[in-house]
């Protein structure tokens, strides 16, 4: 790729916001000639966008948002290779003015055009309009289980709020509008700080409030009224500085029925300055890359929106200077998906079909919500009850659902089922008869079991011939899960707690990780019934034990429960399978939020963290303790949720040891007292030079108790060498706490607590002295 770079100017802009605030409407008032723009605007306002709607747009002067018509512009550099054969014809025969049409095939005298093309312009295009994309969200809370799918740093956001609507009239008003808000903001910070770290914070949220002309004030105090509006809207995230810094300072206040609005212009101005501070603005890439962009911007302007592997290798073929391997080619695909223009996954099952318009999946997503009865034919009447009332999806029903949609998408059956099964919104539940529970549940000493030997391999597994899809659960019948969570007459592990941070978890997280639990255990039953219902799940781990599952607010639980065992004695609780269960739902957990494998570059870490509750409360977020403050220290006084008379104090043993054995015993060695002594320079070093492969790393720094102030700062002086990094914030762990190598190497183990390996740096010391020892006698190490 190293004939040419051109710079990016290309900008995605989100448009989001609750249901029927106007956002649709504002999109017609941004952008010029929307093809399905309609005169009347007040009857358009009216309507609700169902999944996403997309408009590509060039910004041409003025700042003006011209919609790309299906037959305008072709290719550019398409345009610039014919014109070159035309003229070059022209050339060899003047007397010849018959226009020259370029053959279906690639002819030599065509390659030679295109070197002469890539040698004379160096590949570089002209200077273009730069181009948007308006993407028009669905408001209902439905859809929020695949909007995630397209939320990123790479873009600009406007979130919508109508004015109109009193949120200090009606608590269960003001709710739902200020959840709305605050999923909104939450899931952009989200999804925007997961993976890259190495930029600053820049204001990518732009507040916007609607339906001014029916505000019941003065023009004058119009706008001081959405200033105080939004204010009330933004209070909860006063305090978290990191969210703050990507909402933009200045709101705007908009008629959704006059498209001659003054803060239109004001606002498509904004957006331009806001994408123009944007790292990604201007940043260079091949002009490879540039090209086969716009060729897939011409693939989707004829109305396509899935093209197979082999249509973008042939695509690839056309363009002047093609990319010259499959390679360029995953990478090209790779980039585009990580900037949400396409949806491709290199897997096996996945690989040949590229979805060229991601928000074409969500309209397939969007079939199986508002699927009408009358489409039902009597023979399918019984699994469609069933699925209304359990989400279970019979393979007759689904083909019945996609062949009555709007977008032909029964012609691509296979593909969408692909797809939605490898993002987790759907998936075939495990047979009860190909569920291996001997090798889940052993009765001997599980230390001496191997671990690889519990896994039953995926792709051998049966699967039934139906589906669930966990984001169309119903809630249980009485509503009251804590009989599920705490179930009489079997015995119970402690609740292990993800919490996830600034108070948010999308629900669609906690979906995702139903339907990742049913590939790898059967689905437990109650009176024949699957225990599954919105915001809960049980599966057999073997044949007396479950892991149960639930959610509240930004807590996922999970509680393994035993039956107790007959044929010995001994505990009930398996530790084992405790801990197999742990790292299971760890590995999905991070590969549902995008996290396996992990950049190698400086990354912050999880947007959860790990704890356990007291075993004896049951109340949703108290009496938790945080895991790695409990490998680290030894005991803890148990009071958040008790009554005074009932407080108590729990050792880490306590807290730790049905979950986390495997780490207590790797701990408590006893060989501390070999290692009681303030680190050197030279063991830092060794220690560095043994974590550069650790993922959590930045983890490492806080749980160390450096700032995060200071933490940037390292990573700026680092300039992304990793073993720099850890070795400076060790020095300042040193430097501020004078600490013993005992808390180093707990604090170690508790950040590498679901690691299969552990960086003992006992054994690194140790290794070392033992090499330099060898080394002064004259012996090789």
């Amino acid at each position: 790729m190293e004939e040419g770079k051109t710079k990016n100017n290309r900008i995605r802009l989100m448009v989001v916001g609750m249901y029927e605030v106007g956002k649709t409407a504002l999109v017609n008032n941004l952008v010029e000639n929307l093809d399905e723009q309609i005169q009347d605007v007040q009857m358009r306002s009216n309507e609700s966008t169902e999944g996403i709607d997309v408009h590509l747009c060039e910004i041409t002067e003025g700042n003006i948002w011209n919609e790309l018509k299906s037959n305008r512009n072709k290719n550019l550099m398409t345009h610039i290779l014919d014109k070159a054969i035309q003229e070059e014809h022209q050339c060899g025969n003047a007397s010849d003015t018959t226009s020259v049409k370029k053959p279906a095939s690639v002819t030599d005298g065509e390659k030679k055009l295109r070197k002469k093309l890539i040698d004379e312009v160096g590949l570089k295009p002209p200077q273009d309009c730069p181009l948007i994309s308006v993407w028009d969200f669905a408001g209902q809370n439905v859809y929020y289980s695949t909007h995630h799918f397209f939320l990123n740093e790479s873009s600009i956001y406007l979130l919508l709020m109508d004015m109109t609507e009193d949120i200090d009239s009606s608590e269960t008003k003001r709710k739902e509008i200020l959840d709305s808000f605050k999923f909104w903001i939450n899931s952009i910070h989200m999804y925007s700080s997961m993976f890259d770290t190495e930029k600053d914070i820049k204001p990518t949220i732009i507040l916007v409030g609607t339906h001014k002309d029916k505000i019941n004030a003065a023009e004058d105090e119009k706008n001081e009224y959405m200033e105080s509006y939004f204010i009330k809207a933004i209070e909860p995230f006063l305090e978290n500085q990191e969210i703050m810094k990507r909402i933009n300072q200045k709101k705007f206040l908009v008629n959704n029925l006059d498209a001659n609005d003054p803060e239109y212009a004001n606002i498509r101005e904004e957006v331009m300055r806001l994408a123009e501070e944007q790292a990604y603005w201007n940043e260079k890439q091949p002009v490879k890359f540039v090209q086969l962009e716009k060729a897939f911007d011409d693939v989707r302007r004829q109305g396509k929106q899935i093209i197979t592997y082999n249509d973008v290798q042939d695509l690839n073929k056309t363009l002047p200077a093609p990319l010259k391997d499959d390679n360029e080619l995953k990478i090209f695909l790779r980039l585009q998906h990580m900037l949400g223009n396409v949806l491709f996954f290199d897997t096996d099952a996945l690989r040949n079909n590229v979805i060229v318009s991601p928000e074409w999946i969500l309209k397939a997503f969007k079939c199986f919500i508002n699927h009408k009865d009358r489409h039902i034919p009597y023979k399918l009447l019984a699994p469609w009850k069933e699925y209304r009332k359990c989400a279970k999806l019979s393979k007759e029903l689904l083909e019945n659902v996609l062949k009555h949609s709007d977008y032909k998408l029964d012609h691509h059956t296979d593909v969408i089922i692909s797809y939605f099964e490898h993002l987790n919104v759907m998936a075939k539940p495990i047979c009860p008869e190909d569920f291996h529970e001997d090798e889940n549940c052993p009765e001997e000493d599980p230390s001496t079991i191997d671990k690889s030997a519990r896994k039953v391999n995926r792709q051998q597994r049966q699967h039934c011939d139906f589906y669930f899809v966990p984001c169309q659960l119903q809630p249980k019948p009485d509503d009251n899960i804590e009989k599920l969570t705490n179930p009489k007459n079997w015995t119970t592990s402690h609740a292990l707690c993800f919490v996830f941070k600034d108070k948010f978890m999308p629900p669609a997280t906690f979906h995702r990780l139903l339907v990742a639990c049913m590939r790898e255990w059967e689905i437990a039953k109650s009176n024949d019934t699957f225990m599954l219902y919105n915001r809960f799940g049980a599966f057999k781990t073997c044949n007396r034990s479950q892991l149960r599952l639930w959610y509240y607010d930004h807590i996922i639980y999970a509680k393994m429960v035993f039956q107790p065992r007959k044929a010995q004695g001994g505990d009930a609780i398996d530790t084992e399978l405790c801990q197999n269960s742990r790292r299971i739902l760890y590995e999905n957990l991070m590969a549902i939020l995008g996290l396996l494998p992990r950049s190698s570059s400086l990354t912050k870490p999880t947007p959860y963290e790990e704890y356990i509750q007291c075993p004896n409360l049951t109340k949703h977020n108290q009496g938790l303790f945080k895991v790695n403050d409990c490998i680290v220290k030894d005991e803890f006084a148990c009071a958040d949720g008790h009554k005074d008379d009932e407080t108590h104090v729990m050792d880490k043993n306590d807290v730790l040891k049905f979950w986390y054995k495997d780490t207590l015993v790797e701990i408590d060695n006893n060989r501390d007292r070999d290692f009681y002594r303030v680190p050197t320079d030279e063991d830092l070093s060794k220690i560095a030079r043994s974590l550069e492969g650790m993922k959590e790393f930045w983890l490492l720094g806080i749980e160390l108790g450096v700032p995060n102030v200071k933490l940037e700062r390292m990573k700026m002086d680092s300039k992304q060498h990793k073993r720099e990094f850890i070795f400076h914030v060790l020095m300042e762990w040193r430097r501020s706490k004078y600490e013993a190598l005992p808390k180093l190497r707990k604090t170690i183990r508790a950040v590498q607590k679901n690691q299969d390996c552990f960086n003992d740096i006992y054994d690194i010391l140790d290794a070392n002295d033992s090499c330099n020892a060898a080394s002064n006698s004259g012996l090789d190490c």
